[in-house]
């Protein structure tokens, strides 16, 4: 499954990066093959550089927009109105609505229509 925004993007090379870690430990032992060993001790590293990745950008997506929606939803749910609202109306409603449906996508968020006395009403909530 592809890992998605910025963590994504930092740790999306795992095997080259694994095999070449893999190298230079066979290199260390001077040894003309790469062996279990050498598999078993890139594959801790880089499992410490992903724990490292996910610490220091976590869920950021490395857009603006995404991140300060994901951001409001995740402090309690928000109608569409005050979605927009964020941005105090200097974001136009298009990137808005296209940053909601990525982090949709991306199962960060997700919509709720919530029927009231006439037109529904839409809610976005942290999942």
């Amino acid at each position: 499954m592809p890992r998605s925004g910025l963590f994504g993007k930092v740790t999306s090379r795992r095997a080259p990066q694994t095999i070449r870690l893999a190298v230079i430990y066979a290199l260390l032992d001077r040894s003309k093959v790469i062996r279990a060993e050498h598999l078993r001790a890139a594959a801790a590293v880089w499992g410490y550089c992903e724990q490292s990745a996910r610490y220091i950008f976590g869920d950021r997506t490395g857009n603006p927009v995404d991140d300060r929606v994901l951001q409001a939803v995740r402090e309690r749910p928000r109608k569409m109105s005050e979605v927009h609202k964020l941005f105090s109306n200097h974001v136009p409603a298009d990137q808005v609505r296209a940053a909601l449906l990525r982090l949709s996508n991306q199962g960060l968020i997700r919509r709720e229509r919530k029927q009231t006395g006439g037109r529904p009403s839409e809610v976005w909530t942290a999942v």
